[in-house]
């Protein structure tokens, strides 16, 4: 029904390759595009080796998904894309999904982060700017002056 509603094919998700190219964007060269051209046009200056990215690369303007979805004609094309990237990126290296989970879990047990995920795990520190403002831009919420919820069943 989701299909015909857009006129697209049935799918459970039409994002699939979106995300998972933001996912493996540690891993991305600009030659596993499909037109390796664009690859480079798109990932030019881009901060692709930092996992932490990985989530900028899906959701912020002038990241990695942004920039795919400027180049593509549309929405379909450019998930169409990122899945033949993610392909390539597969067959070029097999073992970067285990990478990047191995990475990650360096990271969780890095003491240098310990304070800022308890802080972020606890909702105890205020929002960035920056996404405040992507909140009062997209979605007219004003979110500065909302209180923080304490969810750590603590007092304090």
């Amino acid at each position: 029904m989701v299909g015909h509603l857009y006129h697209q094919p049935p799918a459970y998700i039409y994002t699939n390759g979106l995300f998972s190219l933001a996912l493996l964007a540690p891993f991305l060269k600009a030659s596993d595009f499909p037109d390796p051209e664009m690859g480079e046009r798109i990932t030019r200056g881009l901060n692709l080796k930092d996992p932490g990215m990985r989530e900028a690369h899906m959701w912020y303007k002038d990241q990695l998904i942004d920039r795919l979805q400027l180049q593509a004609k549309n929405y379909s094309e450019a998930n169409r894309i990122a899945e033949s990237t993610v392909r390539s990126i597969l067959i070029r290296d097999p073992l970067a999904p285990f990478s990047l989970g191995f990475m990650m879990w360096r990271q969780f047990y890095d003491t240098q982060n310990l304070p800022s995920r308890a802080l972020a795990d606890r909702s105890q520190r205020a929002l960035p700017q920056d996404f405040l403002e992507l909140l009062e831009r997209n979605f007219s919420l004003y979110a500065k002056d909302l209180p923080t919820l304490n969810t750590s069943g603590e007092n304090g």
